[in-house]
């Protein structure tokens, strides 16, 4: 019978305090200085004018008392730009140009700044909107979801909507979008309403940082168009859909209502997205000038796992648009119906991807409306008023992008390098003539890059878990053998550990069948415990990704006596120690807490505190002697 020995306890015990230690000087150690940026080159070019606008950005890991030593240096006039920038250490003052360079060459040389640098204007760059005709016109659809005008929305089949929907809906993840807001509540005071088909969209809360709230309502219309393409209701019997309905959005407003922001609120705005549980941020906008608080920003964000896309811009010209060209951000240009790009989309070397933009300068369709991108948003010029408008622009690319990813990490893949890498490697060539400096990788496919998520990095684990798991059945075998029940509930709890309901989900699709829920599709205990609640930086810990919680078992719960409970808790101590191996050789999740991201050290990790896991179960599993 499969018994825990008693005699063992202490030890576990001990090698419990040893794993703990570990993971607690990971975290004590110094972390990545801010930026990750250093290779990129920022040319500080001060305006002409009488007065500037200065951004002093410190570093992240100064302590509060060396922040407050580096604010006694500015003028007395220095404000952080936010309330949430008083956190980090992102302080804006007015000066004459003259005041404001000695201030930069004053500051240049002290450790603990890590920029100085006038503060730009970012500017929506339209391509073009109409308001669609015919709006209330049903076409017939035999096909896809029953809002009556998703037949016109074209881009969601060039891009294989229909396709993906089988496989995920975005469920469970956080979109950002950092643009002009969005129509997600009534506003009376400012006379917006809320946009009807986002009445079963999920939201959560977002910041206004223009107006300094926590208000985020659009009063342009771009943000919310572009929040539509992500997740606007679906299936509702209304309007238009959303490529991942799924997912929630996290409205975040930086332009004002000339469509006009600054890269300080920008910058502010990416951190607060990223530390406050965003998966994926997007951001239609852009500007010729970079910024290097606004790299720094994007720096972070991918340090704390968020996947950054923004808009390629809308100038038709070669010359890199920012933040699309940071180092960390996808950057995406546009196509139209027959998949060429776009007129006005740039194009360059910094390009990664491509996704439909539209041209509502023809009808390549043939449906009698000019061929933009459909979504319900704000009347121009009337925040209490709806319509459904046809936009072009790479603004409207960005968000397919955006949605797409969604769909890939609902799948389970949360790691930010695997999912650019699913979206780039899943890019579809197939285009009239495929020129790298206009398309990336490829225009973007949902239903290739879901699939690939699958095949790719869930359908090995499976092969994989099965065979550590007879693996470590082998190893847990007691002198007196093994009992039938002790063996079934052993192998079904450990898989179920290590594999959640993947695997059961994963036949089903080759069987044709769509799974009850999306979630089945999430891979082990990771997932289950940020269903229930957890953030990630609390279920991609290391204490969690670790032999801990094994150990932790085994101290608690080690004097299991009878077949089925004792199988079930070796079983689990397996499973969850072969989730960590299988983490290891095939990484969908950073490890938070070691630094590097996704680097050999959380390899390592992960394999050592695998191997600890199951030697820990093998030895849990002999009988006293």
């Amino acid at each position: 019978m499969l018994t825990p020995s008693r005699r063992n306890r202490p030890l576990t015990w001990l090698l419990a305090g040893v794993v703990a230690s570990m993971a607690l000087l990971f975290q004590l150690a110094p972390g990545e200085r801010a930026g990750g940026v250093e290779d990129l080159t920022f040319a500080t070019a001060w305006p002409d004018g009488e007065r500037v606008a200065v951004l002093i950005d410190v570093r992240d890991d100064l302590r509060p008392e060396e922040r407050e030593a580096v604010r006694a240096l500015l003028p007395r006039e220095a404000r952080a730009t936010s309330a949430h920038a008083e956190g980090w250490g992102l302080y804006r003052v007015e000066l004459p140009v003259e005041e404001a360079m000695a201030l930069a060459d004053r500051l240049a040389g002290d450790p603990r700044v890590r920029t100085v640098e006038p503060e730009m204007t970012v500017e929506l760059e339209p391509a073009g909107a109409l308001t669609s005709p015919r709006v209330q016109t049903a076409a017939p659809s035999d096909a896809g979801p029953n809002d009556p005008l998703y037949p016109f929305q074209w881009n969601f089949r060039q891009v294989n909507a229909e396709d993906a929907w089988q496989r995920a809906r975005g469920d469970g993840v956080i979109v950002a979008v950092i643009d002009t807001g969005v129509a997600y509540a009534d506003d009376p005071a400012l006379g917006v309403r809320r946009i009807r088909d986002f009445e079963g969209t999920r939201f959560v809360p977002g910041y206004d940082f223009v107006d300094r709230n926590a208000e985020p309502f659009d009063l342009h219309g771009h943000g919310t168009h572009v929040a539509g393409t992500i997740a606007q209701t679906t299936g509702n019997d209304y309007g238009v859909a959303g490529l991942a309905p799924g997912a929630a959005i996290m409205p975040i407003r930086v332009l004002d209502e000339q469509g006009r922001g600054a890269t300080g609120d920008i910058a502010d705005a990416i951190r607060f997205a990223a530390d406050n549980g965003a998966h994926i941020i997007n951001m239609s906008l852009g500007g010729p000038l970079p910024s290097r608080v606004m790299a720094d920003a994007v720096a972070h964000a991918r340090r704390k796992g968020v996947v950054v896309i923004a808009a390629a811009g809308n100038n038709g010209w070669s010359m890199p648009s920012f933040p699309a060209a940071y180092r960390g951000v996808i950057a995406v240009a546009a196509t139209q119906y027959d998949r060429t790009t776009t007129f006005y989309s740039n194009y360059g070397q910094y390009i990664d991807i491509a996704a439909p933009g539209g041209n509502t300068r023809v009808d390549q369709v043939g449906d009698g409306r000019p061929d933009g991108i459909l979504q319900e948003t704000l009347a121009r010029g009337n925040p209490s008023d709806h319509e459904f408008a046809l936009y072009m622009g790479t603004s409207m690319a960005a968000p397919h992008v955006a949605a797409v990813a969604a769909l890939i990490r609902s799948q389970g893949v949360t790691h930010p390098d695997r999912i650019e890498e699913l979206l780039l490697s899943s890019a579809s060539r197939d285009v009239p003539v495929f020129e790298q400096d206009r398309y990336g990788a490829g225009l973007v496919d949902a239903g290739r890059a879901t699939t690939a998520a699958l095949s790719s990095w869930h359908a090995p684990r499976i092969p994989l878990a099965l065979f550590a798991a007879l693996l470590a059945l082998g190893l847990a075998r007691g002198r007196q053998g093994l009992r039938p029940l002790s063996a079934v509930a052993f192998t079904a709890s450990s898989l179920v550990m290590a594999t959640g309901l993947a695997g059961p989900a994963l036949l089903m699709i080759a069987l044709g069948i769509q799974p009850p829920t999306p979630a089945a599709l999430e891979t082990g205990v990771l997932h289950w415990a940020h269903n229930l609640g957890g953030t990630p930086w609390i279920t991609t810990n290391l204490l969690l990704l670790s032999a801990l919680p094994v150990l932790l078992l085994y101290g608690l719960f080690g004097s299991t006596r009878g077949p089925v409970r004792s199988g079930l808790l070796l079983g689990t101590m397996a499973g969850v120690s072969i989730f960590l191996v299988s983490e290891a050789l095939i990484p969908l999740h950073d490890v938070t807490g070691i630094p590097g991201f996704g680097g050999i050290a959380d390899r390592l990790w992960l394999a050592l505190n695998g191997v600890l896991g199951l030697t820990a179960t093998a030895i849990a599993s002999r009988r006293d002697v």
